[in-house]
């Protein structure tokens, strides 16, 4: 039985004091990013049939980071870019409309 998404978990703890961050994981895509990495855990156990892994990492590889601000567009941009969306749209339909009426070569 599978560990419910709710509870597949990564904890990461640092301080002020010292260099070295810990990373406390019980999710396993993580810890297959961890692994794909090269980066092994120090620590494993296995409870109730889920696999948890602790990690240290250099505390410098922790940082937050916000989402890229959006562009803020004027009225006349939000139209002329919503105009060359939908043609492409419109563009994609006819190509994908023109190859499934195109006889096919045999």
């Amino acid at each position: 039985m599978s560990t419910p998404r709710i509870e597949q978990e990564t904890s990461i703890t640092y301080n002020e004091e010292e260099d070295t961050a810990l990373v406390w994981s019980a999710s396993p895509v993580f810890q297959r990013r961890m692994a794909k990495r090269g980066i092994l855990p120090y620590e494993t156990n296995k409870r109730e049939g889920t696999t948890v892994c602790s990690y240290r990492v250099p505390r410098k590889w922790v940082k937050v980071q916000p989402p890229p601000k959006q562009p803020e567009l004027t009225e006349e941009e939000r139209l002329k870019r919503s105009e060359q969306a939908r043609a492409r749209l419109f563009a994609f339909r006819r190509l994908k409309q023109a190859r499934s009426i195109a006889p096919e070569a045999k």
